[in-house]
């Protein structure tokens, strides 16, 4: 039987859905350059059936290693409608089955039906999970909620032996999309020790899809990245990216930065659970969730992955041991003389909602779509496609690598795929000096160095490396070929700048 609960779930589902894709269409494009190596991947696979592993234009010829399977997903899709349209349409469909995952954990930790609606709202309007899910080809899509069902049905496992095999089902598709799985096992490990710690008795069975777990992620993770380890070492961890770009990933996190990512009542009161949790009570569904918020803070706190990724799983852990502190409190609320004025307080609380988490996501909404690329950007990189040799190397910022790649069909200098690229570092470091040196020989050394024929100078440039122009590119040695307000491109004259004539 259908319950009153479950309509407004699905009248929940469907809204965000339709909110998301109104947004997430508003742009024939997408927000940030993986999406355009991840397209051609998927065009690659769509018409070879393989992924684009051996790539003539990436570096200007390297290999790639990743889990290819949420691109096969993705390309099986683009066989039977409009490539951009049903990729953006199929993304944001699993990044909005979030509201269906969080429900379903928090009705059955609360067993309260309201704070459990309220809960799988407010995680899936994340600022951070919008900001890199709405508009991207992001594996983050299918990992986030599909992390939060591996969770609910480890939880549900004990009263129900059949969920074993979906657990089991769904752990496996996890591991052979993305890595970022890891952060779930080592929540999962976290909260065994913590079990241990506090004399909490956990069950054969979940010890035993624990142990399968770490070793089918190990395994699987050693056969495909065997290659990116022996060549990088442990900086595979940080998929090989130059340090002084690392540097710049955790550069401006801080306490604010979290309340504008994850919310300000989702953080404080999250937090406050996780104390009076740890310290005074005791609760198995409430220690997994404070297990996978700690792991989560320890690995971001360690540098160990992108604050991005980070800040949404901690996030997330924040919003359900909220929802916890609204449970107790209405709980106590219960047993006082303001039991009858619960409604007008539950009616606060979601006017609170709206008006700190609900409303800055609809506006980050908004600005994304508006900080959408412009066909005026791309037209730069179509122009590539159309006026320049087929064998022309262009020069530009790691961010705009891939762009030359989809849209140029031209060889980049280094863009944002580091595995397998011994050089990264001195790669990035090159580029830039090209952009950031005001001598033309240095400039020039460089370029011919890499064997680049132009350079491309966007406003994604102009803000990376905070300059209004390239010194030096006034000369006779550079040419103007193209511009518009957004991006402007610039030929080599080879012919009169040769090095030894200089």
């Amino acid at each position: 039987m259908v319950k009153r609960r479950h309509i407004i779930l699905t009248l929940l589902f469907l809204l965000y859905f339709g909110i998301r894709v109104f947004f997430a269409l508003k742009s024939n494009y997408f927000n940030d350059d993986y999406s355009y190596f991840a397209l051609r991947q998927i065009d690659n696979i769509a018409k070879t059936g393989m992924p684009l592993i051996h790539d003539e234009l990436s570096y200007g010829g390297r290999s790639f290693v990743f889990l290819p399977l949420y691109f096969y997903l993705l390309a099986f899709f683009t066989l039977f409608f409009p490539k951009i349209i049903i990729i953006k349409i199929i993304n944001n469909l699993f990044a909005s089955t979030l509201v269906i995952a969080i429900y379903l954990v928090t009705s059955r930790i609360f067993k309260n039906r309201k704070v459990a609606l309220v809960c799988s709202f407010v995680a899936a309007s994340l600022p951070i999970y919008l900001s890199e899910t709405l508009n991207t080809i992001s594996t983050s899509s299918i990992i986030f909620p599909g992390g939060f069902f591996l969770l609910f049905l480890f939880m549900e496992m004990e009263n129900n032996k059949d969920f074993l095999n979906y657990l089991i089902l769904l752990t496996i598709l996890l591991v052979l999309i993305s890595p970022s799985v890891l952060l779930i096992l080592l929540g999962l490990v976290i909260f065994a020790i913590a079990c241990y710690l506090e004399n909490v008795t956990l069950a054969r069975i979940k010890l035993e899809f624990l142990s399968f777990f770490m070793f089918f992620f190990l395994w699987c993770n050693f056969i495909i990245y065997k290659s990116a380890f022996q060549e990088h070492g442990f900086s595979i961890i940080w998929n090989n990216t130059p340090t002084s770009i690392m540097s710049m990933y955790f550069t401006n996190i801080n306490i604010f930065n979290a309340l504008a990512s994850i919310g300000i009542l989702p953080l404080v009161f999250g937090i406050y659970t996780i104390y009076k949790y740890l310290l005074t009570k005791k609760n198995k569904k409430i220690l997994l969730f404070i297990s996978l918020f700690l792991s989560t803070f320890i690995v971001f706190w360690s540098k160990l992955v992108p604050s991005e990724l980070a800040l949404m799983f901690l996030g997330t852990a924040l919003v359900i041991l909220f929802g916890q502190f609204l449970a107790d409190l209405f709980a106590t609320l219960k047993d006082t003389k303001f039991s009858k004025q619960e409604n007008w307080i539950f009616g606060l609380v979601i006017f609170l909602l709206i008006l700190t988490q609900i409303s800055p996501s609809i506006i980050l909404m908004i600005r994304n779509s508006q900080a959408n690329p412009t066909k005026e950007y791309i037209s730069g990189f179509e122009w590539l496609k159309e006026n320049s040799p087929e064998d022309t190397t262009v020069l530009a910022i790691p961010e705009e690598g891939n762009l030359i790649t989809y849209f140029g069909q031209r060889k980049n200098v280094i863009d944002s795929e580091y595995l397998l690229v011994d050089d990264a570092e001195n790669r990035y470091y090159d580029v830039k000096k090209v952009y950031t040196v005001p001598f033309r020989i240095e400039a020039l050394s460089i370029l011919e160095k890499y064997n680049a024929n132009y350079i491309l100078f966007s406003k994604k440039t102009k803000e990376k490396f905070s300059i209004d122009r390239i010194e030096y590119i006034d000369s006779d040695c550079f040419s103007f070929v193209f511009g518009n307000k957004e991006i402007a491109i610039y030929k080599i004259n080879r012919e009169k700048c040769e090095l030894k004539n200089l």
